[in-house]
């Protein structure tokens, strides 16, 4: 398993309505963090950023899947980010993995992609700062 695969993975969890950025990047994190036993060492290195950890890696992978046609953007009106969300091509390949992946591991990640889409914006941000402070010290974020 390497650390696409988990992205992959993380996105079919989320299902159809995907993972908005923010989304993503803190189901990897927490998943990097909580789960190291199951991501491995060459899981993504995330840094403080402007709305805590952030790795940028996790964007240039998407961004792959998106151009190899596993992964779309869906643009929604009334946001200004798009949405991260597996096609066909990337829910088969996304089973494929999946076949690789104890059912331990797998539901932890289901557990922490649910709950990170439970969660509004800001109650995500403020609560990765309350369980792991040290990824506050670039924030531009304010409550």
């Amino acid at each position: 398993m390497n650390r696409q695969d988990w992205l992959l993975l993380a996105l079919s969890a989320a299902g159809e309505g995907g993972l908005d950025p923010a989304q993503l990047q803190k189901t990897l994190f927490l998943f990097g963090e909580r789960g190291r036993r199951y991501a491995g060492g060459d899981f993504y290195r995330f840094v403080p950023h402007n709305y805590g950890p952030f790795a940028s890696a996790v964007y240039a992978d998407a961004d792959g899947f998106e151009r190899e046609g596993l992964v779309v953007k869906i643009r929604r009106r009334e946001r200004t980010w798009s949405t991260f969300a597996l096609t066909e091509a990337g829910r088969r390949r996304a089973a494929s993995v999946r076949r690789q992946v104890s059912d331990e591991a797998m539901a932890f990640l289901n557990s922490t992609v649910a709950w990170v889409k439970a969660r509004s914006f800001s109650d995500l941000v403020e609560e990765i700062y309350r369980l792991y402070p040290k990824y506050r010290a670039k924030s531009i974020f304010r409550t």
